[in-house]
């Protein structure tokens, strides 16, 4: 492994200098001097040979090189933290965390009623919400313990998937939209709407394989959020159409303030998976976890969308299978 050249104490110096704008507030902020901070400013620029920051009037703006090592900084720093108190409760005996990232979707209203159902006050659940984007990148790079994904299984030989549940994509609509006065929807009446979408990447079993490739029609109007939360406002608000899975959009479902439709009379469905490292135990906490969410959908033996707005005494231990 090359040495590296810069130190912690530079990842912090160019995380605040960007989010203070000086020098000055940064050194405040780090409890340093000014004259101290501007040597280890210095010193990071000789060591990197590239500029980090430019001035304008009495501001310091990032280098395009600044920005690259800002954002590995905000990560570095972040993760560290977070690393120290999970340390902390392991060497006080208290609680083991583990970390637990969900691909795609920042929605977590089911997670309430899965801690209760788990019923392991010993176990502190932690969520990595940038495993949305990149979930077994994640999970493999120890900055999670346990994702959940949809799809097709891969990395089999580095991972251990568990299947969690089979849940549909549906259409979701507002109430007012006259697609929602459908029994299902088909690609011909996505093609003069204003779709929404968080990735125009075609995934194997999305909407892109499976409903608009294979009908050879597709939407006009194409709008990409990357944020899939967003896209549920936008829909709610008239402003589009979308397709998502229906366990992430069942809140606005069950208030009446989205409108889901089945995509084709037989409905398509997603597989999703609960995953870990493939070094896992069997009794380790985060296998304890991932069969647990296994046994929380078989109770239910419905999908994720269901399971997740069970009655709260549904979700108890004394329910489990044993």
């Amino acid at each position: 492994m090359a040495n590296l050249r810069l130190e912690i104490r530079h990842l912090s110096m160019v995380r605040y200098i960007a989010d203070l704008g000086t020098v000055t507030a940064a050194a405040d902020h780090l409890g340093v001097t000014q004259s101290a901070l501007t040597h280890r400013l210095r010193e990071a620029e000789r060591r990197l040979n590239v500029p980090l920051f430019s001035r304008t009037g009495n501001r310091l703006f990032l280098t395009p090189a600044g920005e690259r090592l800002y954002s590995t900084a905000v990560m570095v720093l972040d993760d560290l933290v977070r690393t120290e108190e999970d340390v902390s409760l392991l060497g006080k005996q208290q609680r083991t965390v583990v970390r637990l990232g969900q691909g795609t979707y920042n929605r977590f209203h089911w997670f309430p009623g899965f801690i209760e159902y788990l019923g392991e006050p010993e176990l502190e659940l932690d969520i990595v919400a940038r495993a949305a984007r990149e979930p077994l990148t994640t999970l493999l790079d120890g900055l999670a313990d346990i994702v959940t994904v949809h799809g097709m299984r891969r990395e089999r030989r580095r991972l251990r998937w568990l299947r969690l549940a089979n849940d549909p994509l549906v259409a979701i609509m507002a109430p007012s939209h006259p697609m929602a006065e459908r029994d299902f929807v088909t690609a011909d009446d996505f093609v003069n709407e204003r779709y929404i979408t968080y990735s125009l990447e075609p995934e194997p079993g999305f909407e892109w394989t499976r409903l608009f490739r294979s009908a050879r029609q597709r939407p006009r109007r194409i709008s990409v959020v990357g944020v899939p939360e967003a896209i549920v406002d936008l829909v709610r608000a008239g402003l589009g159409v979308s397709i998502l899975s229906q366990w992430a959009v069942q809140p606005e479902i069950d208030d009446g303030t989205l409108v889901a439709r089945p995509i084709g009379q037989a409905g398509l469905n997603l597989d999703w998976w609960v995953v870990v490292r493939a070094e896992e135990g069997n009794d380790s906490p985060p296998m304890r976890v991932a069969h647990a969410m296994v046994a929380w959908s078989q109770l239910r033996q419905q999908g994720t969308a269901q399971l997740a707005f069970s009655q709260p005494g549904d979700h108890r231990r004394a329910n489990r299978p044993e």
